[in-house]
C-alpha cells in the first residue's frame, strides 16, 4: 500500500512510452524501475543495502616506479572510471623513501630512483591535496601516462596540467614549499607506520588490511575485488562483467 501511494506522484511522469504497467508493478524489479522511470524512487525497495559504505583502496607507491605506474594504468584508471562510485581511491607516493630531518634543521629526502622521483613524489603529492578530488587522480594517472611514454617528468606535470585545465603553478609552488613537505612527510608516516609493514611497491590496502591475496587480486583485476568486497546491492554494470571473467 505505501509503494503505491508513493508511486502514484509519478504516474504523469512516467507515461513515457514503453511503460504500460500499473504503478503496482513499477517497483517489482531494476528492469521496470528503469523503464517505468522511477528507478531513484524504488531504490528503498529495490536495494536495500544500497546504502553500503564505499571499497577503501589505499595505494602506496613512487611515481617513477615501474611496477606503480603499471598498477595505475592498468588496474587503477579502469576502476576509477568503471567502479568509482562505490570505491574510494588514496594514491600515497612514497613507496619506499627516506625523509631525514638534519642537525641544522635541514632536511633530506631520498627516493629509490632518484631525485626526479623525489620531486615526483611531491608533484602529486600536491596535486592531491590542491586539487579537487575528481581531478587529483586523473592528474597522477596521466601523469603515469606520460612518463610510461618516456616524457621527462616535468613536461608530463605541464602537458597533463594543460590537458586537464589545471593551473599547474599551483601545483608547483606547494610542491617547493614548506607546505609541500609537511603533506609529504604525513604521507611518508603513513607509509611507515602500515602493518603489515611495507616491504615492495605498490602496496595496495583494502578497507584497512593487507595481505597476499589481496594484493594479487587487486594486480590481477581490481574492478572484480572492489565488487567482490562491496556489500552494497546497488553495483555497477561493471561488476556483472568482472564476476564473470574471475570469479566464477
Amino acid at each position: 500500500m505505501i509503494t503505491s501511494l508513493i508511486l502514484a506522484l509519478f504516474v504523469s511522469f512516467v507515461s513515457s512510452k514503453g511503460c504500460n504497467l500499473p504503478p503496482s508493478a513499477w517497483c517489482s524489479s531494476p528492469e521496470i524501475a528503469e523503464l517505468c522511470q522511477v528507478k531513484d524512487a524504488c531504490k528503498e525497495y529495490l536495494y536495500p543495502d544500497a546504502s553500503a559504505p564505499k571499497v577503501n583502496i589505499d595505494l602506496h607507491y613512487e611515481s617513477l616506479c615501474p611496477y606503480s605506474i603499471n598498477f595505475i594504468l592498468r588496474q587503477a584508471e579502469r576502476s576509477y572510471k568503471e567502479v568509482g562510485s562505490i570505491m574510494n581511491l588514496k594514491l600515497y607516493p612514497f613507496g619506499n623513501a627516506n625523509i631525514k630531518t638534519n642537525p641544522d634543521g635541514s632536511i633530506t629526502y631520498k627516493c629509490q630512483h632518484g631525485p626526479l622521483e623525489c620531486q615526483g613524489n611531491l608533484v602529486e603529492t600536491c596535486a592531491l591535496n590542491v586539487l579537487p578530488e575528481s581531478k587529483g587522480f586523473l592528474y597522477v594517472s596521466c601523469v603515469s601516462r606520460q612518463i610510461m611514454a618516456k616524457y621527462p617528468p616535468y613536461v608530463a606535470y605541464l602537458l597533463c596540467g594543460k590537458r586537464l585545465k589545471i593551473d599547474v603553478d599551483k601545483i608547483f609552488e606547494c610542491s617547493r614549499s614548506s607546505k609541500g613537505m609537511e603533506l609529504q612527510k604525513a604521507v611518508a608516516e603513513k607509509t611507515n607506520n602500515l602493518k603489515p609493514p611495507k616491504t615492495y611497491v605498490p602496496w595496495i590496502v583494502v578497507n584497512g588490511v593487507h595481505t597476499e591475496d589481496l594484493q594479487n587480486q587487486a594486480q590481477t583485476d581490481l574492478n572484480a575485488l572492489v565488487c567482490k568486497t562491496y556489500t552494497g546491492s546497488d553495483k555497477p554494470e561493471a561488476c556483472k562483467k568482472s564476476y564473470s571473467a574471475t570469479f566464477e
